[in-house]
C-alpha cells in the first residue's frame, strides 16, 4: 500500500520534467506547478505499485 504522504525526490522530479519535457513539449510543461509535478510523479508511482500488486496476485 502507498503511503498517504510521498515526498519525490530532487532528482525524481527532475527526471519526471524530463520525460515530460520530449512527451508534451516545454510549453506544456510550463504549464504545470511544481505541485502539479509532485502530485502527477506520485499518481505514477501509485499506478505503478498497483499494476505490480495486481501482477503479483495471477
Amino acid at each position: 500500500m502507498i503511503p498517504n504522504h510521498i515526498e519525490l525526490s530532487e532528482s525524481a522530479l527532475t527526471k519526471l520534467k524530463e520525460v515530460l519535457k520530449k512527451d508534451i513539449g516545454e510549453d506544456a510543461l510550463q504549464e504545470f506547478t511544481e505541485k502539479d509535478l509532485h502530485d502527477f510523479g506520485v499518481f505514477i508511482l501509485t499506478l505503478t505499485a498497483t499494476a505490480i500488486q495486481v501482477s503479483m496476485r495471477k
